[in-house]
């Protein structure tokens, strides 16, 4: 388990079809354990660039930390409206380098 804190940036392309989120920061914990410390171990960059059609997102991420080797992470989400304000998400990526599979599953309201 870690913690991430920094900056985050975006960008809404083509009404939403193009979009690219753009995080760097500093970790805490250890990305490859599932222990937290106190010590800010890591500094890492996340870069994404998804194509959006509808309810569905492919996307392809570059996630780098400091001392780790650069992952490439390809994925596709779908977001289902359930009522007016919740969403039913859920996705499924594969880490290139580890060759890992990666799945998410949420529920979203929008206020």
């Amino acid at each position: 388990m870690g913690f991430w804190s920094g900056p985050i940036a975006s960008l809404n392309l083509f009404n939403g079809h193009l979009t690219t989120l753009h995080w760097a920061g500093w970790s805490l914990g250890d990305p490859e354990m599932e222990k937290t410390t106190s010590e800010i171990k890591f500094c890492f960059s996340y870069q994404q660039v998804s194509l959006n059609w509808k309810f569905a997102e492919v996307y392809y991420a570059l996630l780098h930390y400091q001392k780790c080797k650069p992952e490439h992470i390809f994925g596709i989400k779908g977001t289902f409206k359930l009522y007016d304000n919740f969403s039913l998400t859920g996705g499924l990526g594969y880490m290139l380098n580890k060759e890992k599979y990666l799945w998410s599953t949420g529920i979203v309201y929008n206020f």
